[in-house]
């Protein structure tokens, strides 16, 4: 949480709906495999980036930033990335917002079975 204040995830938790949409194993491992077959750029925290980039390095053997397949860099960062973001996600939320699982997201067909979902979980968790 560290690269978020508090000041504005307030902010955020006073103006707006903080959701956590909580994946089950099975939904993770989908996210997954979508990655792996079809990366895409990523963001990453920069202590994160340095860590996770020097053992990519070791273990593929390279020498050098230049020599990375940026698809595979991010299909073997993908899963690490995933993982590391979930504790974060978790301390916004228990602080300031809600959570629905890939179950429940997935009665969502329109506006109002979104509302109704969304509803369902403010009650649970009030």
């Amino acid at each position: 949480m560290s690269s978020t204040t508090p000041e504005t995830l307030k902010v955020l938790a006073e103006h707006t709906l903080i959701l956590y949409i909580k994946a089950n194993e099975k939904d993770e491992q989908e996210l997954i495999k979508r990655a792996e077959d079809d990366p895409k750029p990523l963001y990453y925290r920069e202590a994160f980036l340095d860590e996770q980039l020097a053992i990519y390095l070791r273990e593929k053997g390279h020498g050098f930033v230049a020599e990375i397949d940026p698809d595979d860099f991010v299909r073997w960062m993908f899963p690490r990335l995933f993982y590391s973001r979930i504790p974060r996600y978790q301390a916004i939320v228990d602080q300031y917002g809600y959570t629905l699982s890939t179950e429940e997201l997935k009665e969502v067909r329109d506006e109002a079975s979104f509302l109704r979902v969304v509803e369902r979980v403010l009650e649970r968790q009030a």
